[in-house]
């Protein structure tokens, strides 16, 4: 699924495994990705406020 959704961090486990870098998706009800947001620091999330946001854009709010 990380390689799916384009969200490999080649190597960046501990031992040099393949990991996910840190995601948070919105998809809708047919499973279409409609908002992204991508960070390289698994400590930084999108605040809540931004997410709310992004779905009154999308008209779901």
């Amino acid at each position: 699924m990380i390689r799916e959704y384009g969200v490999l961090h080649p190597k960046g486990g501990e031992n040099g495994e393949d990991i996910a870098r840190p995601a948070e998706f919105l998809v809708d009800a047919t499973g279409v990705i409609r908002w992204v947001n991508l960070t390289e620091d698994l400590r930084v999330r999108a605040r809540p406020e931004s997410v709310l946001e992004a779905i009154q854009r999308l008209g779901a709010g």
